[in-house]
C-alpha cells in the first residue's frame, strides 16, 4: 500500500547507508590509526619511498592534523544548513531534497503517487476539482505539490479550464497532463489517475531496487580499491627495507 510504500523505501536504504558509515569508519581506522604507525617506522630507517605511498602518508597527516578542525567546520556546515532550510520556504527545502540523486527520485514518485490516488478518490466522490486538488496535495505530504495544487486551483475557481490551467503551470508532470484531456469523462479519468498512481508506485519501486542494487557494490568497490591501495603503498617498502636488513 502506498502508506507503507515509503517505510520500504527508508527501509530498503537501511543497509547500503549502514556499509557507508562502517566503510568510513574503517578507512578512518586505517587512516589515523595505521598509516601513521608505518610513517614512524619508514622515518626511522630512512626508506625512500614510493609516489604512491608519499601520497597516503601525507593524506594520513592531514587527517591527523587537521582532522577535528575539520571535523568541528563539518559540524558547523551541517548545523548552517540545517538552520537555512528551516527558515527556508516549505517548497524550497522540498526542492533542495529532490536534488539529492537518486533519492529524490524516489521520494517524488511515492509523493505523486500519494497525490494521483488521493485526487482519483476524491474525483470519484464528485468533489469539486478544486477542492480535490487542495485536499489531494496535502495527502501526498510533498511542499512543492502542494503549492502547484494551490495554483492549479486558483485558475479553475477563476474559470480556466483543467487542462488549460494546467499547461500554464510549471511543474506538472507530462503524463499528469495528458489525463487532463479526460476530464470530460469522469469515470475514465479516475481509472486514469489510479493507474498513474499505479505506475509511480512502481517507478519509485525499480528506483528504490536500483539504488540499493547500484550503492552497494559502488561501496564495496571503493573501499577494496581504497584498502588495496594502502596495501600495496605500506607493505611494498617495508617488504623492500626486510630484503635491505637481510
Amino acid at each position: 500500500s502506498i502508506s507503507s510504500l515509503r517505510g520500504r523505501v527508508f527501509l530498503g536504504l537501511f543497509y547500503p547507508l549502514t556499509l557507508l558509515a562502517v566503510s568510513l569508519v574503517l578507512v578512518t581506522f586505517v587512516m589515523v590509526g595505521i598509516v601513521p604507525q608505518f610513517a614512524e617506522i619508514f622515518e626511522g630507517f630512512g626508506v625512500e619511498l614510493p609516489v604512491i605511498t608519499k601520497m597516503i602518508m601525507e593524506v594520513s597527516a592531514g587527517m591527523v592534523k587537521n582532522g577535528i578542525s575539520f571535523l568541528i567546520a563539518m559540524g558547523l556546515l551541517i548545523l548552517v544548513v540545517n538552520v537555512l532550510l528551516r527558515l527556508a520556504p516549505k517548497h524550497i527545502r522540498r526542492r533542495v531534497i529532490l536534488f539529492i540523486p537518486g533519492l529524490g527520485g524516489v521520494l517524488q514518485a511515492v509523493a505523486m503517487a500519494r497525490f494521483t490516488h488521493a485526487l482519483a478518490f476524491l474525483t470519484d466522490s464528485r468533489l469539486p476539482l478544486n477542492e480535490s486538488l487542495r485536499l489531494a496535495s496535502r495527502s501526498a505530504d510533498d511542499a512543492l505539490i502542494v503549492r502547484t495544487a494551490d495554483v492549479w486551483a486558483e485558475r479553475l475557481e477563476r474559470g480556466e479550464s483543467l487542462s488549460d490551467s494546467a499547461r500554464r503551470i510549471g511543474g506538472i508532470p507530462a503524463e499528469m497532463l495528458q489525463s487532463t484531456q479526460w476530464q470530460s469523462d469522469p469515470d475514465f479519468f479516475v481509472r486514469a489517475l489510479h493507474s498513474m498512481g499505479e505506475m509511480y508506485e512502481a517507478r519509485a519501486r525499480i528506483l528504490t531496487y536500483m539504488l540499493i542494487a547500484l550503492a552497494e557494490p559502488v561501496i564495496v568497490i571503493v573501499t577494496g580499491v581504497f584498502f588495496l591501495w594502502v596495501v600495496v603503498a605500506l607493505f611494498y617498502p617495508l617488504i623492500r627495507l626486510m630484503n635491505d636488513l637481510s
